[in-house]
C-alpha cells in the first residue's frame, strides 16, 4: 500500500475491475480461497488501525484485487491463420497451424 503524503493514511491506486468480476475470476483461477484469506486479513488489520468497517471492507477489496492481478497465460495462444493465396486447388485452403484442409465456403474440414 502507499502512504498518503499528509496523514500516513493508506492511499491505493485506482482499481477498475469489480468486486463480482474480481470473484469470478479467482474462482476461476482456482484462487479465490487464498484471495478471500488475504482480503479478510488486510481487513482485520485495518480495523485494528482505526479504520470504520466500510472503509476497512472497501480498501480490502482493492488490495485484493491489486495483489491478486489476472494471471497472463503463459507464451502467446495459437491462432489459427489460413493460407488463401496459394489453395490447394479452388474453394480449399489448409491450415498453417494443423495442416488441415478446409473449405474455404464454410470452413467445415473434410
Amino acid at each position: 500500500m502507499f502512504k498518503d503524503q499528509t496523514d500516513g493514511s493508506p492511499v491505493l491506486p485506482e482499481v477498475t475491475e469489480s468486486k463480482v468480476e474480481a470473484t469470478h475470476r479467482l474462482q476461476k483461477e482456482a484462487r479465490w480461497e487464498e484471495a478471500s484469506r488475504y482480503r479478510l486479513a488486510v481487513r482485520r488489520r485495518l480495523r485494528s488501525e482505526g479504520k470504520n468497517k466500510n472503509e476497512a471492507n472497501e480498501m480490502a477489496w482493492s488490495a485484493m484485487i491489486l495483489a491478486f492481478p489476472p494471471i497472463e497465460p503463459e507464451g502467446d495462444a495459437p491462432t489459427t491463420e489460413f493460407n488463401t493465396e496459394t489453395p490447394l486447388r479452388k474453394g480449399v485452403i489448409c491450415c498453417s497451424n494443423c495442416g488441415d484442409v478446409f473449405s474455404e465456403l464454410d470452413l467445415v474440414p473434410f
